[in-house]
């Protein structure tokens, strides 16, 4: 739910389309840039709906790896909900890892699943104030003087390499 506010926030000040795909109903506040797709329920039924529309230069924000694999061999980028990217270099091993603890799970071995996402998770996709731009941003003086109240770090297809995402560094 922190990370769909910042979507939903972020949608609204860039004026970029932010689309939500569930199979059940979901509530998003009224604005042009903010949709919720209901699919069909049943196993991976959403996951197809977002791999069969999703194009180069889309970011889709999953947790769920074979979709991240898909989505990344439509040629557009994918993030984990704490902002870290899926990549092409690492999706087979992350794959691989997935379906280790699938078989350790169906062999009746507890192995858990990821940490729940605390409000520092928030960090890698925004910061709301003055303070939190220092600590998060090395621009974090450019941000402030171009006078905005709060910043999203989203990844950026390099267009020059559209197999990579732009990290902060490859601005300086």
């Amino acid at each position: 739910v922190v990370l769909r506010d910042i979507l939903y926030r972020a949608a609204e000040r860039t004026r970029i389309e932010v689309i939500l795909v569930a199979n059940r109903w979901l509530q998003t506040p009224p604005s042009r840039f903010i949709r919720a797709m209901q699919v069909a329920g049943g196993p991976d039924v959403a996951d197809d709906a977002i791999a069969e529309r999703v194009a180069a230069g889309d970011l889709v924000v999953t947790q769920d790896i074979p979709l991240a694999a898909r989505v990344l061999a439509s040629g557009a980028a994918a993030v984990d909900p704490r902002g870290v990217p899926f990549s092409p270099d690492s999706i087979a091993q992350r794959l691989s890892i997935r379906d280790f603890m699938a078989e350790l799970r169906g062999a009746g071995v507890q192995t858990g699943g990821p940490p729940s996402l605390h409000a520092r998770d928030r960090q890698p996709f925004a910061a709301n104030t003055p303070e939190g731009f220092r600590e998060l941003f090395f621009d974090h003086a450019q941000i402030e003087a171009l006078g905005l109240g709060s910043a999203a770090n989203l990844p950026v297809i390099d267009p020059a390499r559209p197999d990579r995402i732009r990290a902060e560094r490859d601005y300086v």
